[in-house]
């Protein structure tokens, strides 16, 4: 079977849950061999994580409550990108809202990453974010956050690796931003040797 080609078609579709934040629909499918059964799919809208680099090698990370895991949790700020806004104006309110951190300068580094695309249709994309000052905010409505702290990138892959950070999405930007220093590095020392770049 090409690549191209789909290899589940749906029949019919229809809500069987829906909430301000997310539906739950449930497809009638129909494989290549005729086969005939159901799917569920979860649609909610596309959300940014931030990564807030305060030093050179230092990301902002938040530990919040998350209820469907039920434990606290070392994340970067994350959140839903709201009708009308872009994923640069949704990384600059999401980060002040979860840390009182203002954005001076919002890069989107990748963006139509998805999460779960086996059941999911949410994406989310990543920012870096270059910091102006740092305000003091009450919480949130809904949420739940005990700690804002800047980490060393060093700390970064130990806490991965101890398994003290276990949110994909955060791991994945993490991974994305180490990239993305590598390459700055790389385009500096090029531009300190006199060479043509690409």
């Amino acid at each position: 079977m090409s690549g191209q080609q789909r290899p589940k078609t749906a029949l019919s579709s229809r809500t069987v849950h829906h909430t301000p934040w997310m539906r739950v629909r449930e497809d009638r499918i129909v494989e290549p061999d005729g086969h005939v059964s159901l799917f569920g799919v979860v649609e909610r809208a596309p959300f940014v994580v931030v990564l807030c680099a305060v030093r050179a090698d230092s990301i902002i990370l938040l530990r919040q409550f998350r209820y469907a895991a039920g434990r606290w949790l070392w994340e970067l700020p994350q959140g839903g990108v709201e009708d009308g806004e872009d994923l640069a104006r949704a990384a600059a309110r999401e980060l002040r809202e979860e840390t009182g951190w203002r954005a001076d300068r919002v890069t989107v580094l990748l963006n139509g990453l998805y999460e779960a695309g086996d059941w999911a249709t949410q994406t989310f994309g990543v920012a870096l974010v270059d910091p102006g000052g740092r305000e003091t905010l009450g919480p949130c409505p809904g949420e739940y956050v005990s700690d804002v702290r800047a980490v060393p990138a060093r700390e970064l892959n130990r806490m991965i690796l101890a398994g003290e950070i276990v949110d994909p999405p955060t791991i994945c930007a993490l991974h994305v931003w180490e990239h993305y220093r590598i390459q700055s590095k790389a385009e500096v020392k090029l531009q300190g040797s006199g060479l043509p770049g690409c």
